[in-house]
């Protein structure tokens, strides 16, 4: 019998869920990419002062019953952050709006509830089997993915030609995604770095070093935060954002030495987490400004009690690291307009910053001479 599984769509993540799911045997149901539809339908059936990320999820699985899913996965949080009961509040809306289903509620940080959620879905024949081939599965599809992103987001500022680096992004992403084999995938990763390779880019700029960080979802689904990397890019912004999928399964393993170095520098200020990244926020501000970034884009959605808490402290933090913060709330009102304005004057900000220093420097050295 044929299994349709689906789950939430975030970013890039769907390409390493999908390979994920058909190696264990059943047919992934992809949501589409969230947009105003989405937006309207999953707003109108969940609580009102919810987290827009929320709000999302539900549109998202209206979408999948619309495409025949039987089976839908969510992965939550423990914590007071809300996301840790996502899962069971959305059944319970899905299940008054008439919907027969199975649902699979995962504790993201615990690798033992995932195999044990895994294995009540398929059954216990052949079990380790089709899992650790899906697990190898996940992990080389979604490390793949976010080298590419990466890439794209290291070359962007760079390029000659505009444009190029997110359309041959979007080549990539393309080819890991169709990859069915262990060897495609590496095939593809390896045209991949030569495709990059072959961007004709300017290396004689000095782009704007801006960091994008806050809530995971809002930072890495584009069509909720307006594509601001390629935004970012085609203004000449060399981009950093260490969120995604690949970090989080890092995190699974307690492998995420980098994030791990971020929360130490966090704790004077956030001495424990409330959930949704707050304190990767924190201590990766103060990393990127030891590491030279002129300015950080804090992004989360509009009602999350650890983002909202977090921009808090982002204020001291940005004084006591002499680093510029960016503070924007997305949720379904959200305008690309003035989201937009809001992004290039911050970014003009930068750019006089930057010259004032530079002036500044060159006066002492003269003077010094």
């Amino acid at each position: 019998m044929e299994i349709k599984v689906s789950f939430p769509h975030m970013g890039n993540s769907y390409i390493a869920f999908r390979g994920l799911v058909a190696a264990l045997g059943c047919t992934p149901v992809i949501p589409d990419r969230p947009n105003s539809k989405t937006v309207k339908e999953g707003s109108k059936v969940s609580p009102e002062a919810i987290c827009f990320p929320f709000k999302i999820n539900m549109g998202d699985f209206l979408n999948a019953f619309e495409k025949g899913t039987q089976v839908l996965v969510m992965v939550t949080g423990v914590g007071p952050c809300r996301f840790g009961y996502y899962g069971e509040l959305q059944e319970k809306i899905l299940r008054s709006m008439g919907y027969d289903f199975e649902i699979y509620i995962i504790n993201q940080n615990s690798i033992v509830d995932i195999i044990k959620r895994l294995r009540e879905m398929l059954g216990h024949k052949g079990f380790y089997r089709k899992f650790w081939r899906a697990l190898r599965t996940l992990v080389n599809k979604s490390k793949t993915a976010h080298m590419i992103e990466r890439m794209a987001r290291e070359t962007r500022c760079y390029e000659v030609n505009k444009g190029e680096t997110t359309k041959v992004m979007n080549q990539c992403l393309q080819l890991v995604d169709q990859a069915k084999t262990f060897r495609e995938m590496k095939r593809a990763r390896k045209k991949a770095i030569r495709m990059f390779r072959e961007i004709q880019v300017d290396k004689t700029r000095n782009p704007i070093k801006v960091a994008i960080l806050g809530e995971i979802y809002v930072v890495v689904e584009s069509s909720i935060n307006f594509s601001i990397e390629e935004l970012l890019g085609d203004m000449g912004v060399f981009v950093f954002q260490p969120s995604g999928l690949y970090e989080w399964l890092k995190h699974l393993v307690r492998l995420d030495f980098t994030a791990k170095k971020a929360v130490t520098l966090a704790k004077p200020y956030l001495k424990y987490t409330t959930g949704a990244k707050d304190q990767y926020t924190i201590g990766y501000t103060i990393k990127c400004s030891q590491e030279g970034y002129d300015g950080v884009i804090h992004l989360y959605p509009f009602t999350c009690m650890p983002q909202t808490m977090a921009r808090t402290i982002l204020d001291t933090v940005s004084r006591d690291y002499n680093i510029p913060v960016l503070n924007i709330s997305l949720d379904e009102h959200s305008g690309e307009a003035g989201f937009l304005t809001r992004v290039e004057a911050f970014i003009d900000l930068l750019e006089r910053r930057r010259v004032q220093r530079m002036q500044k420097a060159s006066l002492l050295e003269a003077r010094a001479i």
